[in-house]
């Protein structure tokens, strides 16, 4: 692959369009033949990412290349691999290592209580209701591997049903089952002294004698669903136009896998889904060719699936705009199966519910750049490199000979060439006049020099060294300060990596969900703050906010990150010293809290709100204490009592201090 081109897709006009099936048999108007003239030409630019995705799950995989040589080598490398595994960890560790990287701030003073309670919630509804972890480690790992990642978002809105029996209820339990709303009730056996009551006979038999009566009931208990939702969706599932700047610019699609019998909700008959022939989506993107590869190692699509399987269908979930008669967007949703529109609706979120990312952006476009991208060439150059070296050992040891089958036992020659083995001439003759090895010459000493040097180019393009993996390199300074160096100007890439992902597609997601609890969030809710319960209404969260994702992740490791933060405390208690009574309008006791709380977090402690107290009523604009809860114990309020009195900062850093202003962390107070 040659390093002039490897950035252009091809032409839409060198590629073999998609068989039309006319417009004669489109039936829904403007807005399907628009959504199918996109998808046509969506899904010959997505052919090419098929393309090459597969190739980089291949190198990932590190799977032969094909060029494999019998009796040679045919080893190959995983420096993709180790590469996007290397920088996981550390990018996990950012999203996802102890601390909450959201922050929602309020727009207006009468939001400020909101945005607390809203954090809270899109924080619950990832990590609780979402399995967070597993969301943005595939997420991440998408990107760095295929060159995008993406998240689907949704408000689910479904009944959960579960079957309940209950024997020998009594009539007042019958009763109270009977009138609660999330119990359906679907058969009913009565019984009076032992003998069952058929039901037409209920209405004769009177309320004091209903008193005595059993009832066996088989029913459903109804859960209502209601809430948001994310799902990663596999790359090759998420069709766009790579010509646009942003999702939605133009056009998007989500190509969904689903059972036939589901096309029966859209209103189609069993003769409507056998007869639809899918000609634009069998002549269209080839999904065998990634899939196959991701589950290659399984046995492949012959592992998962029966070929002779026609029980699942694709439809495409199109995402574009129509336009009112003053030409007013309208974001809208068709759904298309075949050639033929089998739904069309608004989009209430007013634009495609995706997010996505890659972890080297490229101006102007979508889709940017895989790390594993970047690493590829450099792997099959290395792979070329030590299958080199092997050889070259494998000659060293057992070098090509030229033998005459005339004096020499060649079956003997074949057979004995092992230790101990024996090999026999023919005739008393000499041994060296029967056979000969080929000189091999040594290994020049540039080619160790060379593969450390494609090392050295692929920690340059990643930002992935031996340093910051926990390995040793003979080659670097050792020195402490070199190594700091080096940690430093590595750590800025996968930084910028973080910041890119943390700016994109991560802080798109908690919007998406900050809006989708504004405008679908209907019901209370308890969740814990602070490690206690609170219920949240629909208006205790109705605001407006901005959304704020926190990576500064410094520099070095833990350990140097922990003791930077000892230094601000050292600083902070030589201010106070300084400052005196005026030390409040530089810096509060909640920023001391939050440094301690970083600390833990540096020691490998999620839950930090276990070790600290939580976080005191803030006071208005002004400076004015906020107004507690009235009959609080502790808090200033209506028949609360007085408040506690609270320590002063100096009086916090100096009870970090020992004797003779050394602080308990060891290191004195400059």
């Amino acid at each position: 692959m040659s390093y002039d081109n490897k950035d252009i897709y091809p032409s839409p006009s060198k590629l073999q369009n998609p068989e039309s099936s006319g417009s004669a048999n489109i039936e829904e108007g403007d807005l399907t033949t628009r959504a199918l003239e996109y998808l046509k030409t969506c899904l010959i630019d997505m052919q090419t990412l098929q393309t090459d995705r597969a190739a980089l799950d291949k190198a990932y995989k590190a799977q032969e290349q094909g060029d494999e040589a019998e009796g040679r080598s045919k080893v190959v490398m995983s420096d993709v691999q180790d590469t996007v595994e290397s920088l996981m960890p550390s990018l996990m560790r950012i999203f996802y290592g102890g601390t909450d990287v959201l922050n929602i701030k309020p727009q207006g003073l009468e939001d400020e209580q909101k945005a607390k309670l809203m954090e809270e919630k899109v924080n619950f509804d990832i990590q609780k209701g979402l399995n967070g972890f597993k969301l943005l480690y595939t997420f991440i790992k998408d990107a760095l591997l295929f060159k995008l990642g993406v998240i689907k978002y949704y408000w689910l809105n479904e009944k959960k049903y579960t079957k309940r029996e209950w024997k020998n209820l009594t009539h007042e339990e019958y009763l109270l089952v009977s009138q609660k709303p999330r119990y359906q009730i679907n058969e009913v056996v009565n019984r009076m002294q032992g003998k069952i009551v058929p039901a037409e006979m209920m209405g004769m038999i009177d309320p004091m004698s209903a008193m005595s009566m059993t009832h066996d009931v088989v029913g459903r208990e109804i859960e209502i669903i209601s809430k948001p939702t994310a799902e990663n969706l596999p790359p090759e599932e998420f069709i766009f136009d790579v010509h646009q700047k942003f999702i939605g610019d133009t056009f998007c699609a989500h190509k969904k896998r689903v059972h036939r019998k589901k096309l029966l909700k859209y209103g189609l008959s069993e003769d409507d889904i056998k007869n639809e022939v899918n000609r634009f989506s069998g002549s269209g993107i080839d999904d065998a060719q990634i899939v196959n590869q991701r589950f290659s190692d399984l046995g492949g699509l012959a592992f998962l699936q029966d070929p002779k399987d026609k029980n699942f269908v694709y439809i495409y979930e199109c995402y574009l705009s129509d336009y009112d008669e003053e030409g007013n967007e309208q974001p809208k949703i068709v759904t298309i199966y075949g050639c033929k529109s089998i739904k069309t609706e608004d989009n209430t979120f007013d634009k495609p519910p995706f997010v996505v990312a890659s972890p080297v952006m490229i101006s102007h476009r979508i889709v940017g750049r895989s790390i594993a991208e970047l690493v590829v060439e450099l792997q099959k150059i290395h792979t070329a490199l030590v299958r080199y070296v092997l050889d070259n050992i494998y000659y060293q040891n057992n070098a090509i000979q030229v033998v005459n089958p005339f004096r020499i036992d060649v079956d003997s020659l074949l057979n004995g060439n092992r230790p101990g083995g024996k090999i026999y001439t023919k005739y008393d003759i000499d041994p060296s006049s029967a056979i000969m090895p080929i000189p091999t010459n040594p290994l020049p000493a540039h080619i160790m020099d060379i593969m450390e040097y494609v090392s050295t180019i692929k920690e340059n393009r990643t930002g992935v060294t031996k340093y910051n993996q926990g390995l040793d390199s003979k080659t670097l300074n050792k020195t402490a300060s070199g190594i700091s160096q080096i940690m430093s100007a590595s750590q800025q890439r996968i930084e910028l990596i973080a910041r890119i992902f943390s700016e994109t597609g991560i802080k798109d997601l908690f919007e998406a969900f900050v809006d989708m609890n504004v405008k679908f969030f209907d019901r209370e809710q308890a969740i814990k703050v602070n490690q206690e319960w609170v219920m949240i209404n629909p208006e205790d969260i109705n605001g407006k906010f901005d959304v704020v994702i926190d990576v500064g992740i410094g520099t070095g490791s833990k350990e140097m990150a922990f003791q930077q933060k000892v230094q601000m405390l050292n600083m902070y208690g030589a201010i106070a010293g300084i400052a005196g009574p005026m030390t409040p309008q530089i810096f509060s006791i909640e920023n001391i809290k939050n440094i301690l709380r970083a600390m833990w977090e540096d020691q490998g402690y999620r839950n930090t709100g276990m070790y600290l107290s939580p976080d005191m009523p803030q006071g208005d604009p002004n400076g004015q204490p906020t107004q507690g809860i009235p009959g609080q114990p502790g808090v200033a309020g209506t028949g609360g009592g007085s408040p506690p009195q609270q320590p002063s900062v100096e009086e916090v850093l100096s009870g970090l201090s020992g004797q003779g202003g050394t602080p308990a962390m060891g290191m004195p107070i400059q």
